[in-house]
C-alpha cells in the first residue's frame, strides 16, 4: 500500500510538471504567433505577388501584359545584347554584367520572399513530423 502512495504521488508530480510544461510552451506559442507566422509572412507577400501578376492596359486600351512578364523580357533582351557587347571586347568587364532584378526590384523581393517562405513551409512540416515522432516515443516508453 505504502509503494502504490509513493507511485501515486510520483504521478501527480509528473502531471503537474506536464501541466506547468504544457503552459510554458502554449505562451511561447502565442508569443511567436503574434510575432510572426507563416500565415502573416503569405498575407504579407500576397500584394507584392498580386502588383507584379496584375495585368495593365495599354494606352488604347488594348490588353498589355504583367510586371513580372515585362520585367523579365527586358533582362532576357539586355542579357543577349550584353552577350553580343561582351563578344566585341578583349576584356570584358564582370562589373558590368546584366543583374537580373536591376529594373524591378519588386520582382527581387516577391521571389527572395516566396523562396523564404517555401523554405519556413517545408521547415515547419519536418519540425511537425519531428513532434510527432517524440510524443509516439515518450508514450511508448511510458
Amino acid at each position: 500500500m505504502n509503494s502504490l502512495n509513493k507511485q501515486l504521488e510520483e504521478l501527480k508530480n509528473k502531471q503537474k510538471e506536464l501541466t506547468q510544461q504544457i503552459k510554458k510552451d502554449e505562451k511561447e506559442k502565442e508569443k511567436l504567433s503574434k510575432i510572426g507566422s507563416i500565415d502573416r509572412l503569405e498575407a504579407l507577400i500576397q500584394p507584392i505577388t498580386k502588383k507584379l501578376d496584375m495585368i495593365h492596359f495599354n494606352a488604347g486600351g488594348s490588353r498589355g501584359s504583367t510586371m513580372r512578364k515585362d520585367s523579365n523580357i527586358g533582362y532576357e533582351n539586355a542579357k543577349q545584347q550584353h552577350a553580343k557587347r561582351k563578344l566585341k571586347r578583349t576584356n570584358p568587364n564582370p562589373l558590368h554584367d546584366v543583374i537580373k532584378y536591376e529594373s524591378c526590384p519588386l520582382l527581387s523581393s516577391e521571389e527572395i520572399f516566396t523562396t523564404i517562405l517555401a523554405i519556413l513551409k517545408k521547415l515547419n512540416k519536418r519540425i511537425e513530423e519531428l513532434e510527432l515522432m517524440v510524443w509516439e516515443q515518450q508514450y511508448e516508453s511510458e
